[in-house]
């Protein structure tokens, strides 16, 4: 029985990590700033997300998934979380005989550019840049843990990379993009998507736990969809605005607090990276659920709801008010006059 310490424990994904890996058998530890809702053995990580020796102690395997929720608009905050507490994690791996850790990243580190091949394969250059800091300090975090694998050949080091992931309680900046009532779209620019299911990507994180994985390993359903076929499973209709107003716009709502990304992510509604699983597939990881799947089953928990800018309401209540999804917009827009 492998002893597994967990770190971001507290969220949805964690809490499905944790249960899955004691259900199959493991000893597992909740490492956190918070205790859990599992029944599990907590030790507390610092305010700041830095992770004390302690917290690993005994610990054959760490899952590392502590990390920023989105965009932060103090970049150092950010960095904190995503980048000096994985130094702190790989240091407390480390000073604790460690025999094994699985960091989960994201597929955004290979950065939105419009000369990525389709799909991206592993062997891909990171090239995501600092004008998102949300994807910039995923990537310097990987790259802290690539070099310290380096250095630490005795320690068998995993890098899951996922796609953009809905599914169960997730609640994050692009759920509730994808709840506006009419999805941007920057004109001329119609990259393709893929969505994850949380269930498909704890399976990968088990099958890295069990099966000695090391190395990168990109995460996503096979194929993807186009945006026109986005739109019209979430049954929103794309509003196509002009590269020249769509910049300068999302930096005066992301500086108004009425977008949840600021402008430097915009290449990600723009350029495709969409990324190539078979290197997971060939080690045995098989996704439950296709991108179609995937997505109608969002859309299907999340089609009453409706996000613009910092409002996050339900159609119902908008009814109820008088309102349409338009005149929530006005509503937003007006906030956006007054900032």
């Amino acid at each position: 029985m492998t002893t597994v310490a967990v770190t971001g424990a507290q969220s949805e994904l964690g809490r499905r990590v944790l249960l899955a890996l004691r259900g199959r058998g493991h000893h597992v530890v909740a490492v956190d700033r918070g205790r859990p809702d599992v029944a599990v053995p907590f030790r507390p990580a610092n305010a700041d997300g830095s992770v004390r020796t302690p917290a690993f102690e005994d610990a054959g395997v760490v899952v590392h998934l502590l990390h920023t929720d989105g965009p932060a608009h103090d970049p150092a905050a950010g960095a904190q979380l995503d980048v000096e507490a994985v130094r702190s994690v790989l240091a407390a791996a480390e000073r604790s005989g460690v025999r094994a850790i699985v960091h989960v990243s994201s597929a955004m580190v290979y950065g939105a550019l419009a000369d990525n091949p389709v799909p991206l394969t592993e062997d891909a250059p990171l090239r995501a840049g600092a004008e998102f800091p949300y994807v910039w300090h995923k990537r310097l975090a990987e790259e802290l843990v690539a070099a310290w694998a380096g250095a630490h050949p005795g320690t068998r080091v995993a890098v899951l990379r996922p796609v953009t992931v809905l599914g169960g309680d997730v609640d994050d900046f692009v759920a509730r993009h994808l709840e506006s009532p009419r999805l941007p779209l920057v004109r001329g620019h119609v990259p393709p998507m893929q969505a994850l299911d949380l269930g498909d990507l704890v399976a990968a994180i088990v099958l890295a736990v069990e099966d000695e994985l090391a190395g990168a390993y990109n995460v996503a359903p096979e194929g993807w969809l186009t945006a026109e076929q986005v739109c019209a499973i979430l049954r929103r209709k794309p509003v196509r605005l002009p590269e020249s107003l769509a910049y300068p716009l999302a930096e005066r709502l992301w500086a108004s607090h009425l977008a949840a990304a600021p402008a430097g992510s915009l290449p990600y509604l723009m350029h495709p990276w969409v990324v190539d699983s078979r290197r997971l597939c060939e080690a045995g990881w098989a996704p439950a659920r296709t991108n179609r799947e995937v997505l109608e089953a969002f859309a299907a928990r999340h089609h009453s709801r409706l996000t613009v800018g910092p409002v996050r309401t339900t159609r119902a209540t908008v009814a109820a008010a008088g309102l349409t999804a338009g005149a929530l917009a006005g509503l937003a827009v007006r906030r956006l006059r007054r900032a």
